[in-house]
């Protein structure tokens, strides 16, 4: 039987640590611009959770990032969660 496949977010982690660390930006300054917890950021730049999508365009002006980076780190971590869930499934 497969085992499960744990969803990684290790794109989206890197676009919004490596950004924050260049704007010089702590995450409690870009966690309160965002309206989230400091505690949340860590969540994101450790690959546990991502940004939810309506947090993406003010990240992105928050750290000068277009959107459209976030849109593809987002579908490279889910392509990568899909070559997970097939290879686990052979």
């Amino acid at each position: 039987m497969p085992t499960e496949v744990k969803k990684s977010h290790r794109n989206i982690a890197s676009v919004v640590r490596t950004h924050r660390l260049e704007a010089e930006i702590s995450q409690k300054e870009l966690a309160e611009h965002l309206g989230c917890t400091d505690k949340f950021i860590m969540r994101v730049e450790s690959g546990i959770a991502s940004l939810p999508l309506k947090m993406f365009v003010r990240a992105g002006k928050k750290l000068e990032v277009h959107p459209s980076v976030f849109s593809t780190a987002v579908q490279m971590d889910l392509s990568e969660y899909h070559n997970k869930v097939i290879e686990n499934e052979k």
